[in-house]
């Protein structure tokens, strides 16, 4: 059968037939299937595949029939699969690992080859080669699920994770540096996380917890950096966020699944992962990205307040938040987009989340009869960033600055809660009062609609307090 296929390729490579190699290609794929073994010859058969596909290969490129490389990619992954089924066994993990790796860098190889020999304007020519690929590289990426299913080859997390991570990025590179179709990094994605937080629900629990970690960060450089690279434009952003803000769904995930009574090591991970975003979000002058890293680091502390918290752990949890407080308050200072609200905004929303952490943590471990002084000392930074854009970047007031309106308002928040947390009943009710004329009186002179809504708001939640609750 296979000097029959030779022979079929080298006929129609001479009359240009197509029918000819198509068959020759099929008769290649179904000569294993028809001569079956008992005993496992994986060297043997796959060398034999990886001939039939560089065969295939030359015909399709010397001919320009590249749909022929697509076939045999799916040959190739048929071929595997069969394999998989009737030999594998936690005993030839590694013999996998070439397998299904090694085919993914061979159709690879032969994509880029392809790519560096067409001209831009024929890039028509590779749309072939890199479905082929993507064929390959996610039969690779999907046999992780079943690598996953051995407890034996899950408890080597270097092996599992550098499998997945492999293959995951040989489908990366397709997007990222072959310019191919941004939905197969949106896929290869998607597969990794399901993979990585499979691993985690099945194995972190009786696992190293530094492999975890190292995976979700190798996942966050992977997607929440490479992968948006190639996908900063606006019209795109719900396929860069969901590569910004997995890595933080993977830390909650973990939190919950392992006993983290102490915050430091997922609060270190996600400060890094935060200070990237942050970073990136200045470098590529997309402060929306501020957001991504304020929600998922968001979720990640409150996550471990509500789930992991306990008095012996304060300290660490406090010098976290206010590592926090202080990358978003910085944010908008060194921000390529000053002009714009984005970045104040995201500062003013990160003060208040960080607030109400530090308030909760000095509640249950360090009550006292001084908790006015709180929201006293978180003044501070709000009434920077006013003092800033008022002499620095020259906002002006009469104009309805958003970004003042968003500085401003939180610098009012921490003033009007002053009195409500150092006293109680009645002057919660007071706090949401002063709050709301706080509001309509910067209304007055810096005129925001948002400001005159929160205001409304505030004042409206307070004469319902007092209506119903007089005391």
């Amino acid at each position: 059968m296979a000097a029959v296929t030779l022979f079929s390729f080298l006929l129609a490579v001479n009359l240009g037939a197509q029918v000819i190699v198509i068959l020759g290609l099929l008769g290649g794929f179904l000569t294993p299937a028809l001569l079956p073994s008992v005993s496992d010859n994986a060297p043997a058969l796959f060398l034999y595949i990886a001939l039939l596909d560089l065969g295939v290969a030359a015909v399709a490129l010397r001919r320009r029939w590249h749909y022929l490389v697509l076939l045999a990619a799916l040959g190739t992954a048929l071929t595997q699969l069969g394999w998989a089924i009737q030999f594998f066994n936690a005993a030839k993990g590694g013999r996998a690992l070439w397998i299904f790796l090694g085919f993914e860098a061979l159709f690879l190889a032969l994509f880029f080859l392809r790519s560096l020999k067409t001209e831009t304007h024929d890039r028509k020519d590779t749309i072939w080669l890199a479905a082929a690929a993507v064929v390959v590289g996610f039969c690779a990426l999907g046999f992780g699920f079943w690598l996953a299913a051995f407890p034996v080859l899950g408890r080597q997390p270097l092996f599992f994770f550098s499998f997945v991570f492999l293959a995951d990025a040989g489908l990366l590179a397709l997007p990222v540096l072959g310019r191919a179709h941004r939905g197969i990094a949106l896929g290869a994605g998607s597969l990794t996380f399901v993979l990585v937080a499979e691993w985690i629900g099945l194995f972190a629990p009786h696992g190293p917890l530094g492999a975890a970690l190292a995976a979700i960060v190798i996942f966050a450089l992977l997607h929440a950096v490479t992968v948006p690279a190639s996908a900063w434009r606006p019209g795109v952003l719900p396929f860069t966020a969901a590569g910004t803000v997995a890595p933080f769904l993977l830390l909650t995930f973990l939190l919950y699944r392992v006993a983290l009574w102490n915050p430091m090591p997922v609060f270190g991970v996600a400060l890094v992962l935060t200070a990237i975003l942050l970073a990136a979000a200045i470098v590529k002058r997309a402060d929306w990205l501020a957001l991504s890293a304020l929600l998922g680091s968001g979720l990640v502390e409150l996550s471990w307040q509500s789930a992991r918290f306990s008095p012996e752990e304060a300290i660490p949890a406090l010098v976290f938040y206010g590592l926090f407080l202080i990358l978003f308050v910085a944010f908008p200072f060194c921000s390529a987009q000053k002009e714009k609200a984005w970045s104040w905004a995201i500062s003013a929303l990160a003060q208040a989340l960080q607030f109400w952490l530090i308030y909760r943590v000095v509640t249950l471990a360090f009550p006292n009869e001084w908790m006015g002084l709180l929201p006293a000392i978180f003044i501070l930074p709000a009434a920077l960033g006013v003092w800033s854009l008022l002499k620095l970047y020259r906002a002006d007031p009469a104009t309805g600055d958003s970004r003042l309106a968003w500085q401003g308002g939180a610098l009012l928040l921490f003033v009007s809660l002053i009195f409500p947390l150092q006293f109680d009943r009645e002057w919660i009710t007071l706090g949401w009062a002063l709050e709301g004329v706080a509001l309509l009186w910067l209304f007055g002179r810096l005129p925001h609609r948002g400001l005159r809504l929160v205001a409304v708001v505030l004042l409206c939640a307070a004469f319902a307090r007092l209506a119903l609750n007089p005391a």
